[in-house]
């Protein structure tokens, strides 16, 4: 199995900390989250990784030298993430691969959870209530629902972690959905529009829930302060004993 993980964004709304910087350099504890995603990973035995990068790209390139395979998107200012995912696709074609956000902090047993799921498209999703924010999952049986931004919070069961896990019987199409969704001029599509999309289609969305490990996403100053006291209490000891 492979690994996507997207670092391509300007992280504008963590102000000055990624005028300069990519969000998924940001350090906790010495350790820059995208190293620490990929400590992770290479602890579940995934050492092919890919990583999209856009802003601050050799930055990000010099820290993962020797560790990962790179993508440049050079539409990183004009669009969301669907554009990184399908230019890794070459990468990763023949293969199932998990698939990361670079501004995400996970513990290592949410990424265990996932790959262990029998499933064409494993879906990891935290049970929580949601903010606007947030992109938001309504479950009901145990089964995905709806999954979206814009999904009325006091319906949403919970928040879709940006961590997949996809079979390679699903690969192709997973990208050929991505395509026709960027063939549609929908650059700043989600993530969730592409599942979707495929749920339409007929493959089933089987659920991963990260509760009761802690995780976050990185888009705030105050959401890098929560890091930290979640990698002190609960990650740097499973990782870097």
């Amino acid at each position: 199995m492979k690994a996507i993980i997207t670092a391509a964004g300007m992280g504008s709304r963590l102000g000055k900390a990624t005028e300069r910087n990519n969000k998924c350099l940001l350090k906790i504890d010495g350790k820059c989250l995208v190293e620490i995603s990929v400590d992770i990973l290479h602890k579940h035995g995934i050492r092919d990784i890919v990583v999209t990068t856009g802003h601050c790209y050799d930055k990000v390139e010099t820290v993962l030298k020797g560790k990962a395979t790179f993508v440049y998107n050079p539409f990183y200012q004009v669009s969301g993430i669907l554009p990184s995912v399908w230019l890794s696709r070459f990468h990763v074609e023949n293969d199932g691969f998990i698939f990361i956000t670079g501004d995400s902090l996970y513990h290592p047993d949410i990424l265990k959870e996932c790959i262990g799921k029998e499933g064409d498209i494993v879906v990891c999703v935290e049970k929580k209530k949601c903010d606007e924010e947030d992109s938001k999952v309504i479950i009901k049986n145990n089964m995905v629902v709806k999954m979206g931004k814009n999904i009325e919070l006091e319906k949403a069961t919970g928040e879709f972690t940006g961590i997949l896990k996809i079979d390679k019987m699903a690969t192709k199409k997973m990208f050929d959905t991505i395509e026709k969704v960027l063939k549609q001029g929908r650059l700043n599509a989600y993530l969730t529009d592409v599942l979707m999309e495929l749920k339409k289609e007929g493959f089933p969305l089987t659920l991963a829930y990260s509760n009761p490990h802690p995780r976050i996403e990185i888009d705030y100053p105050e959401d890098l302060e929560e890091a930290k006291g979640i990698f002190k209490d609960s990650i740097k000891l499973l990782l870097y004993r």
